[in-house]
Parts: C-alpha cells; structure tokens; sequence
C-alpha cells in the first residue's frame, strides 16, 4: 500500500540522459519563454529540442539575474537566468493567444541564489483579474519548483502576473504555454490546477516530458512501498486515447502483493474540490486463464468498475464531477472473478479552482492602454488595470459591479507632456480626473464638458491656456464639478479673456472725444474720476477672518468672530503681498500684519469665484510636514512626546468639528500641511476650503463630489462619493503614521507606496522599531508607540464602520501621551531599573480589542551580571507569557517553573503547572538592547496575542541586589474600568519566607501574614517560587535599603504610578 502525503511536490529537472529522436512532435502553438535572457535571443534547448524565446517582448519590468554557477551546470538551459521584480507589487506578462482553446500553463521557479541571499522568497500567481496560487518552495534544499494550471483564456491574450506580498522577491525562469485538446480534462466550470502527476512503477528516477510527451507535460516517478513493478519493452498505444499519456510512462506500472491497492490523501484544505484522471495498460500478455478486472471505490463507496485494461492500449478512467470532503482514499479492488490484482500505470489529481472573474471593461482597458503610451506612463501599470482586487494600477480607482470600469484616474506629479489626450475621453464612467501639477499644454479640451458622470477634475500646476470651456464653468457653479485650474499662467477664467479685450475698446473710446474737443476737458475730468470711483468699488469687497475656534461642549451653534477688510486694508497688511509663505490648493498664503499682531492672509485663486481672502493666526513654526519631512527636520527632530502632543492637539480639534459644532462639519482635507504649529508648538487644525456642513437628520452620509488630497483621500469616500465623519477619520490616520514613521502619506520613489501600505507590511513581520521614525533613536515608550500604531492602522480601515470616530482617537492619543509622560518623569526622578515594559497590543488585522488575554511576567536586576542569563518564551492558546530571568541566583530556580499563581480570566485561584521547555535561549549579556529585542522577536511579534487590560495583568517583578537578594513584586490587574493595583514583598529571613498581607489579594492566595502560612494552603500548595527561596545560596535577605531604591516610599509611589500609567494599553 502507499501514502501520498506532503503533497506540496518539488520540481524535478531531470539530469536527463535522453537522446533527441529523429521523429519530433510537432511544436505548433507552443509558447516558451526563457525569462531574463536579452531580447531576440532564441536557441533550441539541446534535451528536449524545444524553442525557446526572450521573454523581453512580452513583459517591460523586471530585472534579468543569473542563477550562481553550480546550478548552470547541473540545470538545463532554460533555468540559467531568471527575471526578478524588485519593483512593484504586480508584474504581468502579456502573452497573445488563440482565445477560447485549452491550454496548459507553467511557470518554472529555480531560485539558484540568484541574489546572494540564499533566503527563499515566496509570492502569489494571477492570471487575468483572478489569483492562481502561491509560489512556496518546500525546504532548504528545495531550490526550484513549478505551478501548472488547465485553463480556457476568453480573451485573444491572457495576463499572467507574480504578486509581491511582503515575503521575498518575486522571479520567474521560464513560462510555457501549451495547447490541448477541448476533449481532455474537463470540468462543468472553473479550471484545473495541478495537485500531482506520477509515473506510477517507474523502473528509473527520472522525469518525463517534451518530445516523449507531446504536450509536455511532467511526470514524476512513483512507486508505493508495498507492490509488484511490471515493464515492458514494447510500445503502449496512445493514439485513440485523447490524452496521450506517454508510451514510456504507460510502459510501467505496480501491481498490489495482495488483490487491493490503496491510496490516498489528505486535502490541506477541506473545501477544495478535486478532479482525478487514472490512467491503465494492461502489460502483461495474458494467458486464457488469466485475467486482471477490479473496480475503483472512493473512501469505500463504489466509483467505477470492473475495469478490464487492454494489452499495450491506454484507457483513462475520470471523475466527471468534483469530489469533496477533505479525506480521499482510493482503492482499486480485485474483482471476483479476476486471477490477477489491479494494476496502475500513470495517476493525475487537479485541483479545482476558480479563474472566472471578470477583467476590467474591455473598452476601458483600450482607453487607459492608450493613455499610457501616449504619457509613456512610468508606473507599475501591469496586466488588468483594475484586478485582481488590491492589486490595482497605482492611481485608478475601479467599481467591480460587473466588469470592473475605471472611475478615477490620477496622474497628479507624474511628469505628464504635451496636451491632454482625447483617450480620456473614453473612460466613459470617469467620475475623477487628477492632472495636476505636470507640464502640460494646450487649451482645456471641450470634451472633458461632455463627460457625464465627471465630478472631480483638477487641472492645477500646468501650462493651459486659452479659455476655460464655460459648460466646466456652470458645472462648477451648480456643484456638479469640483473644478481646479489654478497656477496655470497663460489660462483665461470664465469670460476674463473678453474683459480683457473690453477693456481695451474702452480705453480708445475714452481716448477720442479727448483728442476730439479741448472743450470737453472738463467733462472728461469729471468721467475718469467717476470711472476711478467706481473701479474702488468695484475692487471693495469682504473679507472674513478665520478665528480659531476653542473647543466647548456648551457651544450649540457654529458662528465666527468676523472682521471685514476692503481689498485695500488686504493689501496694507500684506505690503501688496510682498511675502508669500505657502501655496494651497485654493490660492497663495501671505505674511502680513493686522496693527502689530502677524497674521496670515490667504488669497482664493480666482477658480473659487469668491475673490475672497481669508486672514487668520500667524502659525510661527508653520505647518507639520515641515518638521517631518522639510529641509530642516534632521537637525530638529521632533521627539516622541512632542510628536503624540501635536497628535492629541490635532485629533481634539477635528473632535470638536465633528461633535462640538452644530451642525457637524466634516473637513475633508486632513494632512500635515493644513496642521499648523504655533510658537509653543501647540497644533491647530487649519485650511477649512473644502469643508462641507453634515446633515443631522439621522442620515449616515451625504452624497457630494469628491474632492481632497491624494494619499489622505478615504477609499470609501473616493469610490462611492459618500461622504461622513469617517473619511476624516481616514485622513487623520494617515496623518499619524506620517507623525510615527517621519514617511509621506505617498513615498516619493516610482513605486509611490502608500505609508498605510508599508506599515501594514512591517507589522506582518512584527517590527515595530522598523516603523517608527529613526531619528528618534529608540527614546519613547514600547507601549505608548505600539498603541499609537495600532490606533492609527485603525484610523485607515478601508471600511467606515471599522474606524473609530474622533473622541476614541482622542482617548487613544492621550492614553499613548500618558504613558510617554510617565516614562520621561520616571526616568527624571530615578535611575532605570533596566525591566522592560512589555504590555502591548498586537494584533496584525487591527480588529477591535477583543476578550483575549495576555499574561506577562518580568523578572529583571538593576545590575549586570557577567555570566549568562536564561530566556524562556511559550505560548499556550491564546495567552502569551514572557519570562526573562536575568538574575543568576534565581535563574535555575525560576526558568523551571512560573514561579507565581495567577489569576485565570473569571478570577479563580489557578496554579501555574506548566514546564517552560518550549525553547531556551542564552545571552552572553544582560544588556537592556538584547533582552528587550528578543522579547519583542520571540514573544510578542511571534504570537500575534492581542493583549489588553480587560483581564488580570501582571505587569512587572524586579529583583533588587541590596547585599543580598531582596526581591519585589508588582502585581496590577484591571477588570474592565476598574483598576486595582497591590503590590507585595517577599524576603528571606533565617531561610525562612515572610508575606506582606496584601500579596494575597494580588494572587489569589486568600490573606497572607507577616510569619504565618495560610492557614488554608499546605507546604506543598506554596508557589514553587516561595518553596525555592531557602535553597538560594544566600542564606539572609538584609532589610536595609539602599538610597534609590524603587520600593522606598516616595520612589515607590513614582513606581506605582509609573506601572499604572504606562501599563495601559
């Protein structure tokens, strides 16, 4: 009997000792690509005499790496080179095919250490909008493996494409497409991805493919442990078989020693469905009293039978439907009138699998294709633009009702020439155009007016001229279009041109009658001041002030402070705008001053079509971006606490929009720029020009055009135009990442990677140091930075509903503020004790905290000792537990054992039996760098537990050296609001252990005294902790403290209440 198990089957390249015959098949509709040679090379490989092609004509990224030397002389040609995607998160190639026909489609991996990293990546596989699988090698000395897949492409091309997901580089060797015939491997739906296919019986360990097999398939040797090999010499026919399995794997087969032959098994996921094709030639010449018949069963119910096998012809026996259930076992069992057992030639299992979904509109595709080489668009803009989902082009944004159509398209600061394409036009859903800050030219085409479901359109930072299109202008005007075409010196706003050119006619009709009649010289004195008058009256127009509003909870109504200003006071203050100190979105930004006060004035750009000002608070430290990411933010580093400060400014100002102001008011363009600092670095939330009053009728959202900056723009708010509190939510999200990492919202690299996206890709691999800002230089507190980042991966939930509103964020930061605060007036007032406060919330998916509790136990010295300290870690269920010993005299007692009972999650007494024996790691040093490390790599970042303070904690044990040992305990845990801390001491006296009375009720052990044992707790029912005390070699505890000493009084009290502030999480 055989076992087929660990079904994950590495790719064999056979050290082939195959001679080319002379009789080749017929290579018609082979597609072979050698994956990193130069483009138009071309050879025949030597074993198989198949050609293959560069793969350069069918793919424009990626990187062409050779495999290290030893694996070219062993492998065969095609796996010499590969194609490596550093870049970009989907890379595709595009292969054109003949749609509607079945294919065979392979893509080989041979790793080689083509990187000098000798470290095995692994990443996903997609075909057209649909994921296909994951590229997983099996072991250290697996260095090479394939995916297979039977597929119908509906298309006259098809994509295939490698997906970075964060684990390794993608590559590829070699990519092979073979055609099939419609007969063979069908299915009611969806497509064949290949589980295994043996060569059952095989007499040599050898792998099988082109020319012996026509369509080049791979067949792997297999014999069972328990069975008979047949062979034969002669030819097995094939040709009335549609299949046509190989004569030479036919040519061999195992029989049972008994009348069944088993085989089976186990799915690594229940759910998949399989499709199996079995293959039989009888090899024997019979004699005419033999015979060989045996049915199939499947995990003992009749499948199909009797099978007879004829002599040297091959018949295939198939599923015609999926088989499920998660165990197979197949037996093939001698039937009763049989002399001889079953026999099994060849064996193929497939998984089913879905490449159904659909591909972007096709139309769309054309339109976006077009744009792309028009602007030679340099981005990962590879395979369908819009799928698979996730993976869409950089800039797009699609609906997936359907095809999937194209509904934004940003191409802002992407160095775009020429004219604006009438390709665009064809995007016939587009609901948002981004051109932004480019170099383009040429008028505002008509039309972008004739698009009807356009709603967003920016055309800002460009060299436009001519008019602006006036259906662009009424569209603005009415709400339907949120239209910006500032910065665009030579371009005429709505009839400004004709004005020009009025003016001009007005000017010689003032200039004749001067010439015409001296007589009328004073009449025209009278028409010029007349004239002068009424053009300062014109030019008289208001302007509001900005007043910063305080946040309070009795306010019922929004109402400004106002101060109007003439245009002439605005240019008094501004010295007719002599100093420009920003430039916004709506208009330049002003240095100017209102009697001695400075302020800032910001003029609208005329496409607002208030030609009004705003003039507001002078913010001398400027806006946040600044200090994160401006030319000076290296020498004036921002440090954790002023960072979390300027976050908690920030996040109450956007609280008191949303719940302070009556109605609400969403701001709609939350980001570093519109953060402003005053002189004491207070933050204000500023730049309220897309601002829209929310409705308070119990409607969860408004509907309006959408508008805000990329890389802070709500997902949600983008593709639906649903606009609420949340999507400002989003954008303060992104803005606390940017204040933790000291990243752009967008990396200003080609592969614009968004910082949600980059944090999100260091927490999968738990690192957290990795993600906040270098330059802080490790000074802030574990537990104020891990909240911080969980609360603002939060914040950018795609979805609304999972993101918190404004006053849990403001609770968040201020909980994270706390615990920065405690840790920098501890280490003020005391020196560090070097224990590491390791409470943290971890959760890689950023779900809500849940009932999970994690149970932390530290066990540390304030001072070094050279020999070497003990680490365990162990994970149980869902708790997590750390111990790190790093006292040489309790080591060997304690690493044994948790020396404490703890209280279980309903608050029962519950002794702590478990050996810690999982793993235990040495350190030759006591440093607080290592310790704290491997705490984080080995405890925390490895058991991904959510850890919160709903249940029992224990947060802290430090051991004191005064002599001799003198140890202290700390003990806190929260129950829900309540907070409860209690705090022990255990000594040694005459080797002799004395309680504080207290201990008890922190450990569930009932009341303690001073000498006495509890009179309910028997020797052996001691923590073992306790019972081990007398056997430390020293012999007597001094009570003499020394000065520093976290347990004296008023250092103590610090202690308490450093362990409750920055304990929480």
């Amino acid at each position: 009997m055989g076992m087929l198990k660990n079904l994950r089957f590495v790719f064999l390249y056979c050290f082939s000792l195959i001679l080319l015959v002379h009789a080749q098949y017929d290579q018609t509709g082979f597609i072979s690509l050698d994956c990193g040679r130069p483009s138009n090379f071309s050879y025949s490989e030597s074993t198989t005499g198949i050609d293959y092609i560069s793969d350069a004509a069918f793919i424009s990224t990626g990187v062409s790496k050779s495999v290290a030397p030893a694996y070219k002389a062993t492998y065969p040609l095609q796996a010499a080179y590969v194609r490596s995607f550093p870049q970009g998160v989907k890379n595709c190639y595009k292969v054109n095919i003949t749609k509607n026909t079945k294919y065979l489609i392979r893509a080989v991996f041979l790793y080689g250490n083509y990187d000098g990293l000798n470290k095995l990546p692994k990443f996903d596989l997609a075909i057209g909008a649909s994921y296909w699988d994951s590229v997983a090698f099996t072991g250290a000395a697996s260095l090479s493996t394939f995916n297979e897949v039977v597929h119908i492409p509906t298309l006259d091309y098809i994509n295939v494409c490698l997906l970075n997901k964060g684990t390794g580089t993608p590559f590829i060797s070699s990519l092979e497409l073979r055609p099939l015939k419609s007969t063979t491997y069908v299915t009611p739906t969806g497509s064949l991805a290949l589980f295994f296919r043996y060569d059952v019986g095989s007499t040599v360990e050898q792998t099988y493919r082109y020319p012996d097999d026509a369509l080049d398939r791979f067949w792997e040797p297999f014999n069972f442990n328990e069975g008979t090999q047949l062979a034969t010499p002669l030819t097995v026919d094939a040709q009335n078989n549609d299949y046509q399995v190989p004569s030479i794997v036919m040519s061999s087969a195992s029989t049972p020693l008994d009348d069944t032959m088993d085989f089976y098994w186990d799915a690594p996921d229940p759910s998949t469905q399989y499709y199996i094709f079995i293959h039989f030639a009888e090899l024997q010449l019979l004699e005419a009293d033999q015979s060989r018949s045996f049915n199939i069963t499947l995990n003992g119910d009749y499948l199909y039978g009797p099978d007879v096998p004829a002599y040297l012809s091959t018949s295939t026996v198939f599923s015609s439907t999926a088989l499920t259930g998660g165990n197979y076992s197949f037996s093939l069992v001698q039937t009763e009138d049989s002399t001889l057992p079953p026999i099994l030639n060849a064996i193929e299992v497939y998984r089913l699998i879905d490449l159904s979904q659909p591909e972007t509109d096709t139309d769309d595709v054309s339109a976006i294709t077009n744009v792309k080489s028009t602007y030679g668009v340099d981005k990962d803009w590879q395979g369908d633009p819009c799928t698979p989902e996730g993976y869409k082009w950089e800039g797009l944004n699609c609906t997936f009702n359907g095809s999937p159509r194209i509904i934004s398209l940003d191409l802002s600061s992407s160095g775009l020439t020429g004219e604006i394409t009438a390709h665009i036009s064809d995007l016939a859903v587009l609901q948002s155009l981004d051109l932004s800050n480019n170099s383009l030219k040429g008028s505002i085409p008509e039309f972008l007016s004739r698009m009807p479901n356009l709603k967003v359109l920016n055309l800002e930072g460009n060299k436009l001229n001519g008019s602006v299109p006036a259906d662009l202008i009424e569209r603005s005007k009415s709400g339907s279009l949120s239209l910006s075409v500032g910065e665009n010196a030579d371009l005429c706003v709505e009839n400004s041109c004709k004005k020009e050119e009025t003016e001009k006619k007005k000017k010689k009709n003032i200039i004749v009658p001067i010439v015409a009649a001296i007589g009328g010289f004073f009449i025209l004195v009278v028409l010029v001041v007349a004239i002068f008058m009424w053009l300062k009256r014109g030019r008289k127009q208001q302007v509001v002030t900005a007043v910063a509003h305080q946040p309070n909870n009795q306010v019922d109504s929004f109402e400004s402070k106002k101060r109007q200003f003439t245009y002439s006071d605005v240019l008094k203050i501004t010295n007719n705008f002599q100093t420009i100190i920003g430039r916004g979105g709506f208009g330049n930004v002003y240095h100017g001053f209102v009697d001695d006060t400075q302020v800032a004035v910001k003029m609208l750009s005329p496409t607002s079509g208030t030609n009004m000002a705003l003039i507001y608070e002078f913010m001398a430290y400027g806006s946040l971006d600044l200090h994160l990411l401006g030319e000076n933010s290296n020498a004036n580093v921002l440090t954790w606490e002023g960072r979390l400060q300027i976050a908690t400014d920030a996040a109450q100002g956007l609280e008191y929009l949303h719940n302070g102001c009556k109605p609400p008011i969403v701001h709609r363009d939350v980001k570093t720029t519109n953060i402003l600092l005053a002189e004491n670095f207070q933050a204000k939330l500023a730049d309220f020009g897309l601002s829209r009053i929310f409705p308070t009728d119990g409607g969860t959202h408004m509907s309006t055009a959408v508008a805000g900056t990329p890389g802070y723009l709500d997902p949600e708010y983008h593709t639906t135009g649903w606009l609420n509190e949340k999507s400002d939510v989003y954008s303060f999200g992104v803005v606390l990442l940017e204040i933790i990492t000291g990243r752009p919202a967008i990396s200003r690299t080609q592969e614009k990677i968004r910082v949600s996206q980059w944090v999100s890709s260091m927490l999968a691999r738990g690192d957290i140091k990795t993600i906040l800002d270098a330059r802080l230089l490790g000074d802030y507190d574990i537990n104020s930075a891990w909240k911080a980042v969980e609360l603002a991966m939060n914040c950018v939930s795609n979805t609304s509903n999972k993101r918190p509103n404004m006053s849990e964020v403001v609770r968040g930061l201020k909980d994270c503020l706390e615990a920065e605060l405690a840790r920098t007036n501890f280490n003020r007032v005391t020196e560090s004790t070097d224990s590491v406060i390791c409470s943290m919330n971890v959760n890689t998916e950023f779900s809500p905290l849940g009932p999970s509790v994690g149970y932390i136990l530290q066990i540390s010295s304030n001072y070094d000792i050279p020999a070497m300290a003990q680490v365990e870690v162990e994970d149980l269920v869902d708790n997590m537990f750390i111990i790190i010993v790093k006292d040489e005299c309790m080591a060997d007692r304690i690493v044994d054992r948790v020396p404490w009972a703890v209280m279980n999650q309903n608050f029962s007494v519950k002794r702590w039996p478990y050996d810690l024996s999982l793993e235990e790691v040495k350190l030759h040093s006591v440093s607080f760098l290592e310790v704290e490390n491997l705490a984080y790599a080995r405890g925390f970042l490895r058991a991904r537990t959510l850890v919160n303070t709903m249940k029992p904690l224990i947060t802290g044990c430090w051991l004191q050296r005064a002599g001799d040992i003198e140890s202290w305990i700390e003990f806190r845990y929260e129950r829900l609001q309540d907070l409860c801390y209690k705090c022990g001491r255990i000594g040694h006296v005459n080797n002799e252990c004395s309680f504080p009375q207290n201990l008890g009720g922190a450990a569930g052990y009932g009341d303690w005294t001073k000498t006495k044992k509890p009179r309910d707790i028997r020797d052996e029912n001691l923590p073992p902790m306790v019972a081990s005390y007398g056997k430390c070699r020293h012999a007597r505890a001094t009570r003499e403290r020394r000065k520093g000493d976290p347990m004296q009084s008023t250092d103590h009290e610090r202690v308490q209440e450093r362990g409750t502030r920055s304990g929480r999480s």
